[in-house]
């Protein structure tokens, strides 16, 4: 059994920014197809392994050696409508 009201986002990081990644950064989402973004996000837990890039990455020009951490995400406004199985992009903006 699901709860579909709330439904969590999955991120794929690539290996070489993922130290700047952390559990509570705020960010921004936009669904695709979107030209800006239409909700928010926090990270709420970072997956504790590394994995090769998924079948899912729309640039085939891209390494496939290259790894990525995944981490899920929560929406915090009810203003992004998404589904499961939808893609987005996430934003962070960083702090130096």
């Amino acid at each position: 059994m699901a709860n579909t009201r709330k439904l969590r986002i999955r991120i794929e990081v690539s290996e070489q920014e993922v130290y700047r990644l952390k559990a509570g950064m705020a960010g921004e989402l936009t669904t695709y197809g979107e030209s800006k973004s239409n909700g928010k996000l926090k990270v709420v837990t970072l997956l504790p392994a590394f994995a090769p890039r998924r079948l899912f990455e729309p640039d085939s020009t891209a390494r496939m050696d290259t790894r990525t951490l995944q981490a899920l995400c929560e929406i915090l406004d009810g203003a992004a409508q998404v589904y499961a199985g939808q893609r987005i992009m996430a934003t962070f903006v960083l702090k130096e």
